[in-house]
């Protein structure tokens, strides 16, 4: 199975509100990154492209492309047949405000997941590493510039989810 998606947001003041002297949205209606049904690289909620994740953004792209192989379809035990192996790609961020976005801001992840059908879904668990970190240093953004084990590895994240990522 290939299975892509694009999620895009963006949240603005309006009418009479424009003129109140916070430039925000509250904190509790506005958009966060990263996280088992996100860019799956990073915590949940521990992805921004500048400033503190924790206060989220207006602006929010993810796009997201798994490949999903059931390679023992068929097996006559019964339950190997229901574990799927996924592969999968993730990119976007969240931006506080719209003129904050740039391209050299989107993060870039990658990872592998495993799946079980149950009757209330599949049970999944991905291992997500991040390939491109628009937080990190300057000359320690890409996945070559940083130490394998010490920094990549170390960074990288587990979800456990039922039900697809998307």
């Amino acid at each position: 199975v290939l299975a892509w998606r694009a999620k895009a947001g963006f949240e603005e003041k309006y009418g009479e509100s424009r003129g109140d002297s916070s430039r925000f949205i509250p904190q509790t209606h506005r958009f966060f990154g990263g996280g088992s049904t996100s860019i799956r690289g990073w915590a949940a909620r521990d992805l921004i492209a500048r400033g503190d994740p924790q206060l989220g953004g207006n602006l929010s792209l993810e796009t997201s492309l798994e490949v999903r192989l059931n390679l023992l379809q068929g097996d006559e035990s019964g339950w190997l047949d229901k574990l799927w192996l996924v592969q999968f790609f993730d990119a976007g961020n969240v931006w506080q405000l719209v003129d904050e976005f740039q391209f050299k801001t989107v993060a870039i992840a990658t990872g592998l997941g495993v799946r079980y059908d149950t009757f209330v879904g599949p049970f999944r668990l991905d291992w997500g590493i991040r390939i491109y970190d628009p937080g990190a240093p300057e000359g320690n953004r890409w996945i070559t510039q940083r130490k394998l084990w010490s920094e990549t590895v170390r960074n990288s994240v587990f979800h456990l989810g039922i039900g697809q990522a998307f």
